[in-house]
């Protein structure tokens, strides 16, 4: 039986649902991964946006860095930001991962400071609610075709929190 997360919503996060949640989650979370939004701004909104179609959704994302971030899909269900991708082998990631949607493009980051502290704290909380959560990972890593979240977001980020970072571009 799979170990559920502690808490659904995290505490201290605004709250808007994406459009699309997937299937509750039936085994342990193990595995963080990072995207950033060509879109730029809005990504909470479009993700919430019921007139744009595409099939998908982030666990947390932000409109901007200036703004919160928002937590669109409760911890114990799929959100559906991984696809087909695999990381070391395994497919089904969006069963087995939290994704954290940034506005992109990351490599354009105004004010590295604050957006450090913005997603460790987040990343933090995610690990409180699933303490079987042992990686972190850029979704350059899980899928070849993309390059996000791009080098504003660089591994030293996440230095000192207890995860294995995998950051570096997928070769496989």
């Amino acid at each position: 039986m799979a170990n559920l997360p502690l808490m659904e919503w995290l505490p201290g996060l605004r709250r808007l649902d994406a459009k699309f949640v997937g299937q509750p989650l039936t085994g342990d979370v193990d595995l963080i991964i990072v995207h950033s939004g060509a879109l730029g701004a809005h990504v909470a909104r479009y993700l919430h946006d019921p007139a744009d179609d595409r099939y998908v959704s982030a666990h947390v994302s932000w409109d901007s860095w200036e703004g919160p971030p928002y937590q669109q899909v409760s911890l114990a269900h799929e959100a559906m930001h991984a696809g087909g991708s695999r990381f070391r082998g395994q497919g089904g990631l969006n069963g087995r991962s939290y994704g954290i949607e940034l506005p992109g493009p990351a490599s354009a980051l105004e004010r590295p400071d604050i957006q450090r502290v913005q997603l460790r704290a987040v990343v933090r909380l995610m690990c409180t609610a699933a303490p079987t959560i042992t990686t972190i990972t850029a979704h350059q890593w899980i899928d070849r075709r993309k390059r996000d979240p791009g080098p504003g977001v660089p591994a030293a980020w996440f230095d000192g929190l207890e995860l294995e970072v995998v950051w570096r571009p997928c070769r496989d």
